[in-house]
């Protein structure tokens, strides 16, 4: 019989929080500008508003159209987007240390 106990528990917790330290996730610099969260909310309503009013033939087509709409809000809320972050690039404008 598989059973958990307390000790595969912690060391689960302490391996996991060894990766997400490794990967400097919560070091994550704001990449995205002002301009460009007015362009992705713009596009999250229009994405929202397509899924929703519209009737499309494959159910899928709309289940994306919302994905989009709450990937793109999260990137707003958040103030970064993981593309950027791969790629490098940034629309934040730099704030230079006198």
């Amino acid at each position: 019989m598989n059973s958990f106990s307390y000790s595969n528990l912690m060391y689960l917790r302490i391996t996991l929080n060894k990766t997400y330290t490794n990967l400097n996730l919560y070091k994550m610099k704001k990449n995205v500008g002002n301009i460009d969260k007015v362009v992705r909310v713009i596009i999250a309503i229009v994405a929202t508003y397509f899924a929703y009013t519209r009737e499309f033939e494959s159910a899928w087509i709309a289940y994306l159209l919302w994905a989009v709409a709450i990937v793109m809000l999260l990137t707003v809320l958040m103030g970064r987007c993981g593309l950027y972050s791969v790629c490098g690039a940034s629309t934040c404008k730099v704030k230079e240390k006198e």
